[in-house]
Protein backbone atom coordinates (compact mmCIF):
# COMPACT_ATOMS: atom_id res chain seq x y z
CA UNK A 1 0.00 0.00 0.00
CA UNK A 2 2.94 2.20 0.61
CA UNK A 3 4.38 1.73 -2.67
CA UNK A 4 1.12 2.05 -4.38
CA UNK A 5 0.67 5.25 -2.47
CA UNK A 6 4.03 6.84 -3.48
CA UNK A 7 3.82 5.75 -7.05
CA UNK A 8 0.18 7.66 -7.10
CA UNK A 9 1.47 10.67 -5.60
CA UNK A 10 4.40 11.10 -8.15
CA UNK A 11 1.72 10.44 -11.19
CA UNK A 12 -0.55 13.00 -9.57
CA UNK A 13 2.71 15.30 -8.98
CA UNK A 14 3.74 14.39 -12.78
CA UNK A 15 0.50 14.78 -14.19
CA UNK A 16 1.39 17.90 -16.78
CA UNK A 17 4.10 15.62 -18.00
CA UNK A 18 2.31 12.45 -18.52
CA UNK A 19 -0.65 14.14 -20.10
CA UNK A 20 1.85 16.42 -22.79
CA UNK A 21 3.15 12.59 -23.54
CA UNK A 22 0.08 11.63 -24.40
CA UNK A 23 -0.33 14.39 -26.49
CA UNK A 24 2.11 14.46 -28.29
CA UNK A 25 1.83 10.99 -29.41
CA UNK A 26 2.61 8.41 -26.66
CA UNK A 27 0.37 5.11 -26.42
CA UNK A 28 -1.31 4.65 -23.08
CA UNK A 29 0.78 1.37 -23.17
CA UNK A 30 3.94 3.36 -23.42
CA UNK A 31 2.90 5.71 -20.26
CA UNK A 32 1.85 2.33 -18.82
CA UNK A 33 5.67 1.19 -19.34
CA UNK A 34 6.89 4.45 -17.67
CA UNK A 35 5.12 3.95 -14.50
CA UNK A 36 5.71 0.24 -14.20
CA UNK A 37 9.59 0.32 -15.04
CA UNK A 38 9.66 3.31 -12.43
CA UNK A 39 7.92 0.74 -10.00
CA UNK A 40 10.16 -1.79 -10.92
CA UNK A 41 13.24 0.28 -9.75
CA UNK A 42 11.64 1.00 -6.92
CA UNK A 43 11.33 -2.16 -6.15
CA UNK A 44 14.83 -2.91 -6.98
CA UNK A 45 16.48 -0.23 -4.85
CA UNK A 46 14.25 -1.42 -1.97
CA UNK A 47 15.49 -4.67 -2.37
CA UNK A 48 19.29 -3.52 -2.39
CA UNK A 49 19.05 -1.49 0.36
CA UNK A 50 17.08 -4.16 2.29
CA UNK A 51 19.52 -7.18 1.69
CA UNK A 52 22.65 -4.50 2.40
CA UNK A 53 20.86 -3.44 5.61
CA UNK A 54 20.00 -6.62 6.62
CA UNK A 55 23.28 -8.09 6.20
CA UNK A 56 24.91 -5.21 8.45
CA UNK A 57 22.03 -5.25 10.99
CA UNK A 58 22.67 -9.54 11.58
CA UNK A 59 26.65 -8.73 11.57
CA UNK A 60 25.69 -6.37 14.71
CA UNK A 61 22.73 -8.78 16.21
CA UNK A 62 25.04 -11.52 16.25
CA UNK A 63 28.78 -10.48 16.91
CA UNK A 64 28.11 -7.10 18.70
CA UNK A 65 24.52 -7.66 20.81
CA UNK A 66 24.51 -10.82 21.49
CA UNK A 67 28.25 -11.05 22.49
CA UNK A 68 27.60 -8.61 25.16
CA UNK A 69 24.37 -9.67 26.27
CA UNK A 70 25.06 -12.74 26.32
CA UNK A 71 28.34 -13.82 26.29
CA UNK A 72 27.86 -16.22 23.26
CA UNK A 73 27.48 -15.77 19.07
CA UNK A 74 25.89 -18.01 16.77
CA UNK A 75 27.73 -18.75 13.24
CA UNK A 76 26.55 -16.87 10.60
CA UNK A 77 25.11 -18.02 7.14
CA UNK A 78 23.30 -16.86 4.02
CA UNK A 79 19.71 -18.81 4.29
CA UNK A 80 19.90 -18.45 0.24
CA UNK A 81 16.37 -19.78 -0.63
CA UNK A 82 14.58 -17.77 1.49
CA UNK A 83 16.12 -14.54 0.62
CA UNK A 84 15.83 -15.42 -3.24
CA UNK A 85 11.51 -15.97 -2.40
CA UNK A 86 11.48 -13.10 -0.60
CA UNK A 87 13.43 -10.72 -2.86
CA UNK A 88 11.35 -11.97 -5.52
CA UNK A 89 7.93 -11.39 -3.84
CA UNK A 90 8.99 -7.85 -2.68
CA UNK A 91 9.96 -7.20 -6.25
CA UNK A 92 6.38 -9.02 -7.67
CA UNK A 93 4.45 -6.67 -5.06
CA UNK A 94 6.45 -3.29 -6.07
CA UNK A 95 5.47 -4.04 -10.00
CA UNK A 96 2.23 -5.06 -9.08
CA UNK A 97 1.74 -2.11 -6.99
CA UNK A 98 2.31 0.23 -9.92
CA UNK A 99 -0.51 -1.30 -11.93
CA UNK A 100 -3.15 1.21 -10.18
CA UNK A 101 -0.83 4.28 -10.89
CA UNK A 102 -0.83 4.01 -13.81
CA UNK A 103 -4.31 3.04 -14.60
CA UNK A 104 -4.58 6.86 -13.23
CA UNK A 105 -1.94 7.47 -15.32
CA UNK A 106 -3.57 6.86 -18.55
CA UNK A 107 -7.13 7.96 -17.41
CA UNK A 108 -5.72 11.57 -18.05
CA UNK A 109 -7.40 13.34 -20.38
CA UNK A 110 -4.42 15.04 -22.17
CA UNK A 111 -6.69 18.33 -23.64
CA UNK A 112 -8.00 19.17 -20.67
CA UNK A 113 -4.52 18.74 -18.66
CA UNK A 114 -2.24 21.04 -21.57
CA UNK A 115 -5.94 23.64 -21.52
CA UNK A 116 -5.17 24.09 -17.70
CA UNK A 117 -1.74 25.39 -18.03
Amino acid sequence: MGIAGALLALVIDRRRELSLLRFLGAARGQIWKIILTEAGLLGLLANIAGLCLGFLLSLILIYVINKQSFGWTIQFHWPVAVLVAALTVVYAATVLAGIYPARIATRFNPIEVIHEE
